[in-house]
């Protein structure tokens, strides 16, 4: 079988050292390194069709891009956390080593898509989405500030604080129709640079459904930090459930980000894609 590296040099912290390492460790391996906007993806799609294994070195973003082109073929993705945030790595619960990735093995996880968008991670809209736009904004900024960007942009969105109306029907059945803050629809654990919405649980054939409603301003700080630390399951202003499909419909064109590319839609169709990609695990 053969296995493939591809070094993305859009991620945040891949390095020429960590690539020498994993050619010492894998000798008869196959390794790239990206050179153009979307040649991650054109790598990938060259090798989908291959009983095979291809680590990407880099960040949520890569690992979207590279998940995107695998759902539903024989090649298998592995992790390499070399990315600013690393969020989907959290959701493994498993540090990194190149001993490791010798002895990995290969599992069916689920992906998730909405409005004809293939994710691996989280999908959000509102004002965490706003939250994200800001945070893009500050690391053009300020690229040194790295994850930590994410606490700006969240400071930096709070006081625009927009609240939503929104209707929610999961599953067929009606579930929520009011104001919102903020939505989460999670296949991963984690997203924006550490916090912890969903349960991790990638191959569950489920996707966890988050929802914050209006907070009083008061109230706002210590609950961003329950959100964070994913303590915020005994508040009354966020609910969670798990769900196989489901409607957002928005009053108003509303931002929406999945696995970090952020669009506006007045309408969020999801659906999750139980088995969808062989991720090598170890």
């Amino acid at each position: 079988m053969t296995t493939y590296f591809i070094t993305s040099l859009g991620a945040g912290r891949t390095s020429p050292e960590a690539t020498r390492q994993l050619q010492d460790a894998f000798p008869d391996a196959v390794f790239y390194t990206t050179t153009h906007p979307h040649h991650l993806e054109e790598l990938v799609a060259r090798h989908a069709d291959e009983p095979c294994r291809i680590f990407v070195l880099g960040g949520d973003g890569s690992l979207s891009e590279a998940a995107r082109q695998l759902k539903d073929k024989p090649a298998a993705l592995g992790v390499i956390p070399m990315g600013t945030a690393n969020d989907f790595h959290k959701s493994l619960a498993v540090p990194f080593s190149i001993d490791a990735v010798k002895h990995a093995t290969v599992k069916p996880v689920d992906l998730y898509e909405v409005n004809g968008r293939i994710g691996l991670n989280v999908m959000s809209f509102g004002l965490d989405t706003e939250v994200l736009a800001d945070t893009y904004a500050i690391l053009q900024r300020r690229p040194w500030l790295k994850a930590r960007a994410y606490l700006f942009g969240v400071m930096s969105a709070l006081k625009r604080r927009r609240v939503l109306h929104a209707h929610i029907t999961l599953d067929g059945v009606s579930y929520f129709d009011g104001p919102l803050l903020l939505g989460t629809v999670c296949n991963g654990g984690y997203y924006g640079g550490g916090f912890h919405p969903g349960s991790c649980n990638i191959a569950d054939g489920k996707l966890d459904v988050v929802l914050a409603k209006d907070v009083p301003w008061q109230l706002l700080p210590r609950l961003v930090f329950q959100y964070k630390k994913g303590t915020y399951h005994k508040s009354p202003y966020i609910s969670f459930t798990t769900a196989d499909s489901g409607t957002f419909l928005f009053d108003t064109p509303t931002l929406a980000n999945v696995d970090g590319d952020i669009f506006e839609t007045d309408r969020l169709d999801f659906k999750v894609h139980k088995g969808g990609l062989n991720l090598v695990t170890y």
